[in-house]
């Protein structure tokens, strides 16, 4: 994720906004992977503005995917690594393919720290047997692996996935407001809160010492 992409995803989620009546949000990744986190030049630099700000936007389009008021719906393609795994934390039903592709928060197995977000949603998202393994531990999982952790809902073969994909986003569409995003509120709003109370200060980590307030 670069500032770039951020503001692309940002401007399309602007303009679905705007639709009337009963629909869903389907994302789905490339043919290689679905994202592979953070744009690593700047992530891995010392504290920086630059990275601080990347941290935000990143954490921002994050919350902003985990409180959408319609359904979301990822298509994981391929690798779903750090922010990439993550993300799909967010999603209302992630649909993962078969394959070679990696998936899970390795930001402690590359000496980095997991955001405050990635911890609450994986705590609200992933199996409590999994839980430390793929959080504090930085374990990597196959797509099938990964439905049992609980990134993905569920796991299918190449040649069903941009099928189920769609299936899924029109069964998620006939869910109806208020009574979607209401319940959704509800089932979410604790980690939303603990989310929103922790991420300013969990990005002051990656700014130079000089700009700390």
């Amino acid at each position: 994720f670069s500032f770039e992409m951020i503001d692309q995803i940002n401007k399309a989620l602007d303009k679905a906004e705007k639709e009337q009546g009963s629909w869903s949000l389907l994302i789905v990744g490339n043919n290689k992977a679905f994202s592979a986190g953070f744009d690593l030049k700047t992530m891995t630099k010392p504290p920086c503005l630059e990275q601080h700000e990347l941290f935000m936007q990143g954490g921002s389009l994050v919350m902003r995917l985990f409180e959408f008021p319609r359904p979301v719906i990822f298509g994981c393609s391929g690798h779903a690594l750090a922010l990439g795994a993550i993300m799909l934390m967010a999603g209302d039903f992630i649909v993962g393919k078969r394959g070679k592709g990696k998936i899970g928060i390795n930001e402690v197995a590359i000496g980095m720290t997991v955001p405050v977000f990635g911890v609450e949603l994986a705590r609200l998202r992933l199996s409590r047997k999994h839980f430390a393994k793929a959080v504090l531990q930085g374990s990597i999982y196959s797509p099938d692996e990964a439905v049992e952790c609980g990134f993905l809902d569920i796991a299918v073969d190449e040649n069903e996935f941009q099928s189920t994909c769609m299936a899924e986003a029109t069964r998620l569409a006939k869910l109806k407001n208020p009574g979607f995003s209401n319940t959704k509120s509800f089932i979410k709003q604790e980690t939303w809160r603990k989310i929103h109370a922790t991420i300013h200060e969990d990005g002051k980590r990656l700014l130079p010492r000089e700009a700390k307030l």
